[in-house]
This record gives C-alpha cells, structure tokens and sequence, in this order.
C-alpha cells in the first residue's frame, strides 16, 4: 500500500492539514483578554462621565449661592434703606392730559388721554392718583392759561392744597409748569382742581397735564 501514489498523496493531504491545526493562533484564548481590555474601557469612561457631572453639580451650586446671596444683598439693601416693598410696586409713573378748555371751577380735573401709566396707580374716570406705596414722590402739572383771566391751578393732597399754578394775563395766553417733591403714605390721593379762570387745550393740541413718579418707597413718613 506504500507504494501507491493515491495513498501517499492522501497521507501527505492529512498530514498538511495536521501541521496546519497545530501550528495555527488559538483565537478563543484571546477573547477573554479583548473583553477584559473593552470593560476597562467602558469603565474609563464612565469615571470620566461622572467626574464630568460630579463639576456640572458643583457649578450649580455654586449658582444657587451666588443667588441666594444677591438675594440676601438685596433684602439687606431694602432693610438698610427702610423699605419692605416688593420690587414690581416701586416702578410707579404716569403721564396724562386733559384735551378740553376748562372755564371756571373743576375739581378734580379729569385728564382722559394717558400715555402712560406704569403701576396702574392714576385713574382717568376719577383723576385721582392713589400711592400703592409709602415714599417720596415727584408730581408735575402743567396748565396753557387763557385770555383776560386770573386763573388758579392746584395741586391736591388728600383734600388739601398743595401747591398753586397761578396766572393773571389781560390779553396772552402762557404755558405754565409747576414741580414738587412729597411725602406720600400708601393710599394717599393726589389730584389737580381749577379753582377758577379760563385754560385752553384740545385733543390736537394737548395743554393742561398731570403726571408723577415714585422716587423712593419707604415706611417712613
């Protein structure tokens, strides 16, 4: 059987095949190695994303302190400066006009066209100006004096005269403006009379105003 050629072919077919198997890698063995190689990665990672969120929780604290001490910054300021208002009531202002001639006495005088009115503290139905808070306010009115009469323009407080506008022109018409700086409680009404005379103004041409804004709230007054 030695001698045939089919024969020695086959046995140096099996035997390449065995030099083959021998002498070839053992992938499996290194399996274990690659996954142990990849979890150490992932795990890597994962430290990094949590050293990542551990500085992003850091930053957020640190906000919210910041926060809280500009809060705090500001109660301090408002007790230091005597007011315990809430922020949105200090931003108190209005402006308006009356676009018709008055002749004689009006009180209040009612000013129907307002350009603004910050607070909501001026109605025009009333004309009357109520302080949603305790402060020191600035008010103003303006009044266009008519022909050939004394007129008498006053600022009022809870009833009570302020301070007057006052012309007296035979023959000229003069545009006159009146400023004041008051101590005002909460609730406290301001509002403009004519207590005679004549002043001229018209939707078109708008002449006799009113408005006011609050300078500093504060409990004491």
């Amino acid at each position: 059987m030695s001698g045939n050629p089919s024969h020695q072919r086959l046995i140096t077919m099996l035997l390449l095949i065995l030099a083959t198997l021998v002498t070839a890698p053992v992938t499996t063995q290194a399996a274990p190695e690659d996954e142990i190689t990849n979890l150490k990665s992932r795990l890597s990672q994962v430290e990094n994303e949590l050293g990542v969120i551990k500085q992003l929780q850091v930053s957020i604290q640190n906000f919210q302190a910041l926060g809280t001490s500009r809060s705090n910054a500001n109660n301090n300021k408002q007790q230091l400066s005597g007011s315990t208002c809430p922020s949105d009531v200090q931003h108190v202002y209005f402006f308006a006009c009356y676009t018709k001639t008055v002749v004689g006495a009006m009180d209040p005088i009612r000013y129907d066209n307002v350009f603004v009115n910050v607070g909501d503290s001026y109605k025009a139905a009333t004309g009357i100006f109520t302080c949603p808070t305790s402060g020191v306010y600035q008010f103003f009115f303006g009044i266009n004096f008519g022909r050939g009469s004394m007129t008498n323009v006053w600022l009022v407080q809870d009833g009570k005269r302020i301070i007057i506008n006052h012309s007296d022109l035979p023959g000229l018409t003069s545009l006159n403006q009146q400023v004041l700086l008051l101590k005002a409680k909460k609730g406290s009404q301001i509002w403009v009379i004519q207590e005679k005379g004549n002043s001229w103004s018209a939707p078109e041409y708008p002449a006799i105003t009113f408005g006011g804004v609050l300078l500093h709230a504060t409990d004491d007054i």
